[in-house]
């Protein structure tokens, strides 16, 4: 399982190794979690990874509890009133970012592909919708209650994807730069923006999706299951998908029953000790920091020697 996840061969990891020294992160740390949930239904946390990081002390504190199948695992959530279906902690972060700057196009995660020309654009079309109606999250909308809390409602929207025809170059790239900067109305627009451009013989798709409904983990998953489905309608089959049993909304739910109470001071707790004595790392700038945060920048690349990667 830890070798699994960690890409090694599992006769060579000790039960004494550390997990992160291995070169384990917090995503190969959820993947893990996962894991160890559906094979072996004991309950785990990140938390308690980072304090038991190698098998033989994890495995003790397994044991010796008893946590099998506890409420600290998601299950689907029925709310009886729409306005109950709360946002998550991350979501009401973002929520509040777009409407304290008036809607941004900072948090979207922009997508550009070149299609070949065997490319069928109405199967590809319909596999989009196919993907939409799986995913609640693709389909959700921000709207604010009575007392001006943000609360999910899974609309039943269509995706529209519009086609546009290019005659060069630079205005390929003047549409897409105005495609990547769009400003999503979540209030009333889906999270997700599907667009086609053509310009002579050659096809581009763009792909842009707000962070409050995708991150860089959905990225494997949103293109895998798009070209499965796609697969399959070529060949006029059901695609091949296991039912999903929990939607985002689920989590979001389950994240404010479960980070209540005790549960969020234990929490708390560990990262005030774990992170005590350390101070927030203020870089020297050249220029003063603008009063609104106008996200325009640049990159700058530079070489670190192997000995400096090793010790970050």
């Amino acid at each position: 399982m830890y070798g699994e996840v960690l890409g090694l061969e599992p006769s060579s990891i000790s039960i004494h190794d550390d997990f992160f020294r291995l070169g384990g992160n917090s995503i190969m740390a959820i993947k893990l979690i996962s894991r160890i949930h559906r094979d072996l239904g004991f309950a785990v946390t990140v938390a308690m990874l980072f304090t038991h990081k190698n098998i033989y002390s994890l495995s003790h504190v397994l044991e010796s509890s008893d946590n099998v199948m506890s409420n600290s695992m998601i299950g689907a959530i029925t709310v009886s009133d729409v306005e109950d279906q709360k946002l998550s902690f991350a979501q009401e972060r973002l929520w509040f970012l777009d409407q304290y700057e008036g809607g941004s196009s900072a948090y979207n995660i922009p997508m550009v592909f070149g299609l070949s020309g065997t490319t069928d654009l109405g199967i590809l079309k319909s596999s989009f919708s196919h993907l939409l109606s799986r995913h609640d999250i693709l389909r959700t909308l921000i709207l604010k209650d009575s007392e001006g809390q943000g609360y999910q409602y899974v609309s039943d929207k269509m995706l529209c994807i519009n086609e546009t025809v290019v005659s060069s170059v630079s205005e390929l790239d003047l549409e897409l730069e105005k495609e990547m900067g769009r400003v999503f109305l979540l209030s009333e627009e889906l999270p997700i923006s599907v667009r086609l451009f053509s310009l002579e013989d050659n096809f581009y798709l763009t792909v842009v999706i707000h962070h409050i409904a995708f991150d860089g983990w959905s990225i494997d998953i949103f293109f895998r299951e798009l070209s499965i489905i796609y697969e399959s309608l070529l060949l006029g089959i059901e695609p091949d998908l296991r039912p999903l049993s929990i939607s985002y909304k689920d989590f979001a739910l389950w994240q404010r029953d479960y980070l209540s109470g005790s549960v969020l001071s234990v929490q708390l707790d560990y990262w005030k000790t774990h992170l005590n004595g350390f101070e927030p790392l203020n870089l020297p700038l050249d220029y003063a920091r603008p009063s609104v945060v106008s996200y325009v920048g640049k990159s700058l690349s530079c070489s670190f020697p192997r000995n400096y990667l090793r010790r970050i």
